[in-house]
């Protein structure tokens, strides 16, 4: 959660001057205790905006797809062999710095977004529901 609220400068008195609110401040918590027990912890949109945008990046098989593939799940029109989808991964994630990984988490990976593994052509593993963008499309040249 970004903290983006800092004082200009410390209070070094701070300490001596909640102590006199030290009741109020503990009735403020007991009362934020039974709304927690009541209603269960309510994340304000903030975190939940910050927490979005933190996975949205660390999500470089999401970055991926939206760079590299044109994906439509179900459409069987839509279909890329297994091999090149894979070269194509493995491209886009060492140059980001990591490993690629195994066929099969790649596969597995690609199945838990909705791209259906198919047999093409004589026994041809692809998956259906996207093609690979064209280099001039992904805007790498």
């Amino acid at each position: 959660m970004p903290f983006t609220l800092k004082p200009e400068s410390p209070d070094r008195q701070l300490e001596a001057k909640l102590k006199e609110e030290w009741p109020a401040i503990l009735g403020w918590m007991l009362d934020g205790c039974l709304d927690w027990q009541a209603n269960g912890l309510v994340r304000p949109e903030s975190v939940k905006a910050a927490t979005e945008a933190y996975f949205a990046d660390q999500d470089l098989f999401g970055q991926w797809l939206d760079e590299s593939c044109d994906g439509e799940p179900g459409n069987s029109y839509k279909w890329e062999t297994t091999a090149k989808l894979f070269e194509s991964w493995s491209e886009f994630v060492m140059r980001a710095g990591e490993k690629p990984g195994s066929k099969k988490a790649f596969s597995e990976a690609m199945q838990s977004r909705g791209f259906e593994p198919v047999r093409r052509h004589g026994g041809t593993r692809a998956f259906q529901g996207l093609t690979l963008k064209q280099p001039a499309d992904r805007g790498d040249g």
